[in-house]
């Protein structure tokens, strides 16, 4: 699955020499995991565009520029990098009519769509591990716990499930937390990736809870 591949924007900037044509795929690939924040940036800041043709041209731009990332002022976060590059692109672009919307605004836009992929890539490797012939036993399945992970469940949501399953609440509580912690662990891995420097890390995570 490719949501499951491992895209570090650290390993990709530092390449050079015999491993230039893996970071050139590496690079296209990272770029298109996040095709639907550009998608959303374009929808929310031109008016009538065709939003996924415009995100294939600009890809197709970036990838040709790779290089430059190295030396970008904001290459140290790959979602500021992609977002800023994104901006300098549709200001070069001749006759666009821009949206007068405001609410939310294209970096807004981008910033949540970019998010949710962050967590969708996240419970995909979560939904690997939990299901993996050798994971441990769970009093549920992670099908039945899934809809507790992003959310905070009610003591009657944990009811109703304990009762469907014919379990002990307190045994779905423990499993669900136990997932949730998994899931967190994940989440700051993902984010990881996508930054030059661990330092960076609290910052950008801590703009990644604040996209919702």
């Amino acid at each position: 699955m490719a949501g499951l591949v491992a895209l570090r924007w650290s390993s990709i900037l530092a390449a050079r020499g015999g491993v230039e044509r893996d970071a050139d795929l590496a690079f296209g690939k990272l770029c298109r995991t996040f095709q639907p924040a550009v998608v959303a940036y374009i929808r929310h800041a031109v008016q009538s565009a065709n939003a996924e043709d415009m995100a294939k041209d600009f890809f197709s731009s970036l990838q040709k520029r790779r290089l430059e990332a190295a030396n970008h002022p904001l290459r140290g976060r790959f979602r500021l990098y992609l977002r800023g590059a994104l901006s300098d692109h549709l200001r070069d672009l001749p006759k666009l009519e821009r949206s007068s919307r405001s609410t939310p605004g294209p970096e807004r836009a981008f910033d949540h769509a970019w998010a949710q992929t962050i967590i969708e890539r996240a419970m995909a490797q979560l939904e690997v591990e939990s299901t993996a012939p050798e994971a441990p036993p769970q009093p549920a399945s992670f099908a039945h716990l899934k809809g507790f992970l992003t959310a905070t469940p009610s003591p009657a949501d944990y009811a109703r499930l304990a009762k469907e399953l014919n379990l002990q609440t307190n045994s779905l509580a423990v499993a669900t937390q136990r997932l949730k912690l998994r899931l967190g662990e994940l989440l700051q891995a993902q984010v990881a990736d996508t930054l030059l420097d661990p330092y960076l890390l609290p910052q950008e995570f801590s703009a990644l809870r604040g996209s919702f």
